[in-house]
């Protein structure tokens, strides 16, 4: 066993099968796990969107509701999903001030009702409606999936986009 004075990673080999295993910053590979969980989850609520006339038909066949509603659910689950990988940075962000409450609301429609994003969260993708839990429909759901989608941008984690300038001149 080695370390390698530039890296601070600690090289072991094994003999019997003459690998090199590098021991990296577990800090930095929960981050980066963390992202990836959240990517995946993101991408997943792209997927059902994508493949949405299939699942219609498929959920249609395999349960006793409409397929439409039981996509709907699916979809509203799938983007609560994608918000409790969101959460924990969520939190982080409020106390440390770089999200507000104002980012934790979305306008449903069509009664431009205010929702908020933890209580969809936390009933893994339903409201509480005229004393009754239901699932969002399906624009409602979206409302939601893009007001998560800022927040990751405004923690950080989405792209960011830069204005061309075109080539410097001197």
């Amino acid at each position: 066993m080695s370390e390698t004075p530039q890296t601070g990673q600690v090289e072991v080999e094994e003999s019997s099968e003459e690998k090199n295993v590098f021991v990296v910053d577990p800090d930095n590979y929960q981050k980066t796990k963390k992202l990836e969980i959240i990517h995946n989850t993101k991408q997943e609520v792209l997927n059902v969107r994508k493949n949405r006339s299939e699942l219609i038909l498929e959920l249609e066949e395999n349960f006793r509701d409409d397929g439409i509603k039981v996509y709907q659910r699916k979809l509203a689950r799938t983007v609560a999903q994608y918000g409790s990988e969101l959460l924990p940075l969520i939190e982080e962000g409020l106390e440390n001030g770089t999200l507000e409450k104002d980012d934790l609301t979305s306008q449903l429609s069509p009664e431009h009702v205010e929702m908020d994003v933890l209580t969809f969260i936390q009933m893994d993708g339903r409201i509480d409606y005229k004393d009754d839990l239901e699932y969002l429909p399906e624009r409602n759901s979206l409302a939601i999936y893009r007001q998560l989608d800022r927040i990751q941008r405004k923690l950080g984690l989405g792209l960011e986009l830069q204005e061309d300038k075109g080539p410097a001149s001197i």
